[in-house]
This record gives structure tokens, C-alpha cells and sequence, in this order.
């Protein structure tokens, strides 16, 4: 490519030629600096031009690019131009060719002790508040770009480094190195982060975290932060939703191993120290949020999210279960009613559904199992769901509409995911838990009273529904006795009676997905539904279906059909009351 050019030497052979002259008695920066400058550097890298190739590759050559990456260069050159080139786009280049797996470069790089040192032990000078970020995200780059296409030579190094994790870890505030821990972790073959197709890592790869007892010491680095005063704000959330990540990530990961037949190490297993790992980063958040003024608690919604993901994650299923149901849209347009009951749209998801038939939880045989792991949870769901219930102010806050006074929080939004996958995945001792902290009156306060709030409804509707349909007896009990059949009734007559005032319609879609679910549950179990509800009750809310929602129901169908309101034969569409 570079010597193909019939017209004369290229631009890139010319420097190259003249830094190879006998005569040349400039410095080897300077011919690098142009080289750098050349916008087609990376593609003549590229495409292998042996002669360029054999530049880059002298040692003295390679130890100035990795001095690029490491390292900023503060010598003032005169032209402002030059120095800004020399802080920002060339060590940007730099990293980009030692990064371009190209074959005698990666070589060059890992036969040399010197510049393996400089690379690997860059995070064992800096300081973790004031490391440079680029230059962080250029060296994370290199060593991943290595460990895909030098795989064994980079282990051989970093198993004799007992000091490389443990600097990783340190710096886990930048996101680029968290993504290094599990670049640890891939296969030599592995085209990209975290590849669906999970390839088999090296024994020394695993046994380089297990050394470094990555799970409990990033426990550590969490709750140091999450109790920590003196860290900078942004560094503290940065470790602390960095360390969160991490955790959940190497977890997914690990559980990856035994699909190729290797056995997880007690020290990456999650599953096996919950409390040493899960338990401890779910107390100092709620021990962080009792501390925050606002309500407002990285620390806690970050641990939160780890062990939600972890409780209903598919990667620790032997066999991928259907989703449980159908759509949304479908549960609502197709409630199961004496007026109508034609789908108009087509089934998703679980077939029984299709059938006519409630869905029922089906038994899911498990990777890893979760006993210990819910046994860790149930501990703190005490202190979670008195943080739902207390009445702590949170600062209001202005939205394109209105201002927003008294909003429900994001924190407590978390709380409450969490409660719907222990609900959706937990076991029955796990779903008792649930029950004796009065889950479902909790959950239906919140429903009532945070009409405007459409991510909370969404996930508090998903809860109940999912109570009902693939409950134990014992569950749906609860809802019924909290009083869900009478509050939905009121608040669809105050939706038709309160002048003025009516309910938002997003809340009222809601309220119809409820009666669908409840409608279809007791025309399921019919004479059966009396270990659940009184007859009369239940009749009332049969007759309260078919007479106000099922109109409703109607209206929405006929707004969804795609007709014409002219081809109506006659009939004016009814106004839509939402």
C-alpha cells in the first residue's frame, strides 16, 4: 500500500527513509512526531507495510510509544501547536498502534521485560483521586488488546506480578480498569467485551482473581467508600457504582465457567459468601442512606441493583424459560370478559396463556444455587421496607410541566425493584418474608397514592400481577386481604365522579391490567376461588368487569382496530374516558 504508488514515495515512506539515512543526527522524537501527525498511520499499520512496521518495532521506538501512553510529555517545545499534538492526539495514536494486535508489534511488546513493566505497572504509581484518566483509559486498552492476541505470553507476566490486581483494583473509580478485571477473563479468542459465546479462560487466568480475592476486596473498597467523608463526591459514586458493577459482572461471568465444564472457585463464587460480599454492601448502603439528608443513597441502590440482577439473572438458569405471560397491551385489550374476548393482537411469550390457562411458575433448575444467597437478602428486608414506609421529605424538584413536590425517590424506586425480583425469584421462604413485612399493603399504598409516577406503577403492577399468577395460595391471600378488590373499585368510581379531578390515565391503565389479571384468575379457578375470597366480594367484582371495565376495554379495541369512525356503520366511537 505504502510503496505501491507509482507517481513516488508516500508521505509516511519519505520519514521513515529519512530516520533510517546514516547521516540523519536528528533525535528519533522527531520522525516519530511525524509519523504520528499522518491521519493514514493507523490504516498503513494495518495493512503490514514491513518497512514502516520495522520502524515502530526498533526498541528505542517502542519504549517512546509506551512512554507516550504512560506518561505525559511536559517538555515545552516552543510551538503550542506541537505541545498540544504531543498531549492529547499523539499518545492517542500511539495507543491506538500498540493496541492494533498487529503481530510483530504485540510481539516487540511482550518480549520485552521493560516495557511489560511500564504497562503493568502503571497503576502501581498512581495515585487512585488524581490518576490521569486518557492516559488510564490508553494503558487498559493496550493490555486488553494483548490479552486477546498474546494471551500466554501476557499471563506468564502476570502471574509472576503479585501487585497487578491488587493496583487494578485500587483504581476500579475508572471504568475503563473494571473492564480490564474481566478482560482477565477471556479466552484468546474472545472478538469483543463479554462475547455471548463464552470462551474458556485459562486456568492462570481464574487463579490470577482468585489470588487477588477480587470479590471480598472489592467488598471492601465499597464499604470504605460508601462510609468514606473524606474521598471526593465524584470519585466516591465512581467506586462505588464501578465496584457494584464489577462484582455483578465477574459473578455473570464466572457463572459462565461451568457451561464449559469448569468449576468455580469458592473465592469468585457470589453464590457461596453472600454475606462476606452482598451482605456487607447492602448494610453500608443503608447505613449511607440513614446518613444522606435528601433520601438519596448510591451506595444502597447500587448493592440493590447487584442482588436483584443476581436473583433473576437467566445466566444462572440451566434451560432459558419463556417469559411469564403475555405483552401489556394484550393483558389489557384482551381481558377475559362476557362482552368480548378477541385478541386482536398476537400472543408473546408463555403459550398457556394462548390456552386459556393460568400461568404457573415453572421449576428452574439452577447453575448455582441461591439458598445462601436469600438467606443473606431475607436479613435485610426489614430495614428495606421500613425505608419504604418512613416519611422522610425528599427535595422537590421541577419537570417540563410542574414542579414536583414530595417525589417518591429514586432510592426507594430501587427498594422497590428489589422486592419485585425476590417476589418474581425467590423461594417460598424468601416469598414468607415478604408477607410478614406486609408487602402487599406497602405496595398497594404506593399504587393509590403515586398516581403520576408511571415507572413506579409499572413496577408496582408488575409485582402484583405476577403474585397473582404465579403465587403461592398464601400470596395472592395477602393482596385480597390488603383490600386490592375494593380500592380498585373506588378508585375507578372517583376516576368517573370527582369533577375536575379526574385520575391520570396512565394510572387507570394500570388499575385495568389489575382487574384483567383478577377477572381471569377467578374465572380460572371458579368455585375454587372461595379459599381466597368471599363469594359475594368476588361476584361484585365480576359484575364491576363486565359492566364498567369491559366498556372500557371496548373502547380501547375499537381505538386500536385500525377502523374508520365513518365505517362504523353509523356509530359515533365513544369518547375515551382515560
Amino acid at each position: 500500500m505504502l510503496f505501491r504508488n507509482t507517481f513516488g514515495p508516500s508521505a509516511i515512506e519519505d520519514i521513515v527513509a529519512r530516520a533510517e539515512a546514516e547521516d540523519n543526527k536528528l533525535p528519533i522524537s522527531v520522525f516519530l512526531d511525524e509519523l504520528l501527525d499522518r491521519q493514514d498511520i493507523i490504516a498503513e499499520v494495518n495493512s503490514e507495510e514491513k518497512r514502516l512496521l520495522a520502524f515502530l518495532c526498533r526498541p528505542s521506538v517502542m519504549e517512546a510509544l509506551v512512554d507516550m501512553c504512560v506518561a505525559e510529555n511536559t517538555t515545552p517545545s516552543g510551538d503550542s501547536d506541537l505541545d498540544s499534538k504531543r498531549k492529547f492526539k499523539f499518545p492517542f495514536v500511539a495507543s491506538e498502534i500498540l493496541a492494533s494486535e498487529n503481530g510483530r508489534i504485540s510481539d516487540a511488546m511482550v518480549r520485552s521485560r521493560g516495557l511489560a513493566v511500564k504497562l503493568f505497572g502503571f497503576f502501581e504509581l498512581q495515585n487512585p483521586e488524581t490518576v490521569d484518566s486518557l492516559r488510564a483509559s490508553y494503558v487498559t486498552k493496550i493490555i486488553s488488546a494483548l490479552l486477546r492476541c498474546k494471551n500466554i505470553e501476557v499471563l506468564h507476566h502476570l502471574v509472576h506480578n503479585k501487585s497487578f490486581i491488587p493496583s487494578l483494583l485500587v483504581h476500579v473509580a475508572e471504568e475503563s480498569v473494571a473492564d480490564l478485571v474481566l478482560r482477565v477473563l477471556d479466552s484468546a479468542d474472545t472478538g469483543r467485551f463479554f462475547s455471548s459465546e463464552v470462551g474458556q479462560p485459562r486456568k492462570e487466568s481464574v487463579d490470577l482473581l482468585v489470588s487477588g480475592n477480587v470479590l471480598s476486596e472489592l467488598a471492601k473498597m465499597f464499604v470504605k467508600s460508601a462510609g468514606s467523608t473524606e474521598q471526593g463526591e465524584g470519585f466516591r459514586e465512581n467506586t462505588l457504582i464501578n465496584t457494584s458493577k464489577l462484582v455483578l459482572n465477574l459473578s455473570l461471568r464466572v457463572l459462565q465457567l461451568k457451561r464449559v465444564l469448569m468449576e468455580i472457585p469458592s473465592e469468585l463464587n457470589v453464590f457461596e459468601k453472600p454475606e462476606e460480599v452482598l451482605g456487607v454492601m447492602i448494610d453500608a448502603g443503608i447505613k449511607d442512606y440513614a446518613a444522606q439528608g435528601n433520601g438519596r443513597s448510591v451506595a444502597l441502590m447500587a448493592s440493590l441493583d447487584v442482588a436483584a440482577e443476581l436473583l433473576t439473572t437467566e445466566v444462572n438458569r440451566v434451560e432459558h424459560d419463556a417469559s411469564l405471560g403475555s405483552s401489556s397491551i394484550n393483558s389489557v385489550i384482551a381481558m377475559v370478559s362476557r362482552m368480548s374476548r378477541q385478541k386482536i393482537f398476537g400472543i408473546e411469550g408463555n403459550q398457556s396463556e394462548a390456552n386459556g390457562e393460568l400461568a404457573v411458575m415453572k421449576s428452574r433448575t439452577a447453575l448455582e444455587s441461591t439458598a445462601l444467597f436469600e438467606r443473606c437478602l431475607r436479613k435485610r428486608i426489614d430495614e428495606l421496607v421500613k425505608i419504604l414506609t418512613e416519611d422522610r421529605t425528599q427535595d422537590s424538584f421541577s419537570n417540563s410541566c410542574d414542579e414536583v413536590a414530595d417525589p417518591f425517590g429514586i432510592t426507594k424506586f430501587r427498594i422497590a425493584e428489589f422486592v419485585l425480583a425476590c417476589t418474581k425469584n425467590g423461594n417460598r421462604e424468601t416469598a414468607a418474608v415478604l408477607l410478614e413485612q406486609k408487602v402487599p399493603e406497602v405496595f398497594l399504598q404506593i399504587f393509590f397514592s403515586r398516581e403520576w409516577n408511571s415507572i413506579v406503577l409499572n413496577t408496582v403492577t408488575t409485582t402484583i400481577r405476577y403474585s397473582f399468577e404465579a403465587g403461592s395460595t398464601d400470596a395472592r391471600k395477602a393482596w385480597l386481604k390488603a383490600g386490592i378488590i375494593p380500592k380498585i373499585m373506588r378508585a375507578w368510581v372517583e376516576s368517573e365522579e370527582v369533577s375536575g379531578q379526574k385520575k391520570r390515565p396512565g394510572h387507570m391503565g394500570h388499575v385495568v391490567l389489575l382487574c384483567a389479571t383478577l377477572e381471569k384468575l377467578f374465572l380460572e379457578l371458579g368455585e375454587e376461588s372461595e379459599s381466597l375470597v368471599d363469594n359475594k366480594e368476588r361476584d361484585r367484582f365480576l359484575k364491576f368487569c363486565e359492566e364498567s371495565v369491559a366498556k372500557e376495554i371496548e373502547r380501547q379495541n375499537f381505538r386500536y382496530s385500525g377502523l374508520n369512525e365513518r365505517e362504523s356503520e353509523g356509530d359515533t366511537p365513544p369518547v375515551n374516558t382515560f
